[in-house]
Order: structure tokens, then C-alpha cells, then sequence
């Protein structure tokens, strides 16, 4: 009973996360005026290696080095990041190719919450994204970095059998776990 419950638990979080992050949540996820989020062509030509000691240490300096080394581009979505204990998110949509995946970067200001905790631990330990109490993973498509402080965390989604996105995800991963 206490697994059936769990997983019910686990799976309305998971409702709830992915209507927060969607474009028309009635106002879970705003930016760029309500706009939908921000396509852009990247091909793996196109990160590159980027110095993060000139970037603050502060989320728009995160964004910014993870666009200036070519991970994301444009805007993005504000997201409600509350559900995972961070301060503040942002989503941005990226195509490479004929393949399409998902770059999401978090802030967590205060990194005491339990939920904070956990999810920072997961992605330290084996790059995984839990949530709740589950020690499930919440989907086996999303593949979690963090800054070695824990204070910047990265979830990229890809549910492509491309090889791109997954070259996109090692690269973007290694910017991640570098700045700061």
C-alpha cells in the first residue's frame, strides 16, 4: 500500500512539474510574454569552450555562460522552480539536427531544504532526478548536472534515439560541472 501510494504521489508531482514547465499552464511558466519557448539550431559544432571565471556568480551569469558556450540560446521560459527547492528556473527548447531536447538551469539559493538536498545529491551521485520521496528515477531521458558548490543545477531531456543530443548532453554537463 505504501509503494501504491508513492507511486501516486510520484506521479502527480510529475503532472504537476510538466505542466509547470509547459508554455500554456494558464501561468505556472511565464516569459517572453507568454510566448512560446525559444527554438534554436544548434549542431555540435557549435559549443565551445568558454572561461566561466569572467561570468558572475549569480544565475543570469550561469545563463549566460551556458549560452555564450553555445549549450542554449535565446530567453528561455521562467519555470516555478519551488517543487525541487530551487530559487528560480528557466527553460529553454533546443533542436540539433532533425532531434529535439530540453535544457532546464536552476538556481538554489538555499540549499538546506530536504528537497534541495536530495535533488543536489542525485545529481552528484549518478546524474539522476528524483521526485519527492522516490527513489525512482523521473524519467530515465533526463540526465542532471550540478555545480560543485550545488548552487547551479542543469536537467537536459532528451527522448531522441540521435546521437547528437546525447554529445549536446555530455558537453553541456562538463560546462556545468566547470563554472564556479
Amino acid at each position: 500500500m505504501k509503494k501504491i501510494l508513492s507511486l501516486i504521489v510520484v506521479c502527480a508531482v510529475l503532472a504537476v512539474m510538466l505542466v509547470g514547465c509547459s508554455n500554456n499552464s494558464g501561468g505556472s511558466a511565464t516569459g517572453n510574454n507568454g510566448s512560446a519557448d525559444i527554438t534554436a539550431t544548434n549542431s555540435s559544432t557549435d559549443t565551445q569552450s568558454v572561461d566561466a571565471s569572467g561570468y558572475d556568480d549569480s544565475f543570469d551569469g550561469f545563463v549566460q555562460y551556458m549560452t555564450d558556450g553555445g549549450h542554449i540560446k535565446g530567453d528561455g521560459t521562467d519555470l516555478t522552480a519551488s517543487a525541487i527547492g530551487a530559487k528560480q528556473g528557466k527553460r529553454f527548447t533546443v533542436s540539433a539536427g532533425t532531434a529535439k531536447y530540453f535544457v532546464e538551469l536552476y538556481e538554489y539559493e538555499d540549499q538546506t531544504s530536504d528537497i534541495a538536498q536530495r535533488t543536489i545529491a542525485n545529481a552528484k551521485g549518478d546524474h539522476s532526478f528524483h521526485l519527492m520521496d522516490s527513489t525512482e528515477s523521473a524519467t530515465a531521458n533526463t540526465y542532471a548536472a550540478v555545480t560543485e558548490d550545488g548552487k547551479f543545477l542543469m536537467l537536459f531531456t532528451d527522448s531522441s534515439s540521435n546521437d547528437e543530443p546525447s554529445d549536446k548532453k555530455s558537453s553541456a554537463a562538463k560546462a556545468v560541472e566547470s563554472f564556479k
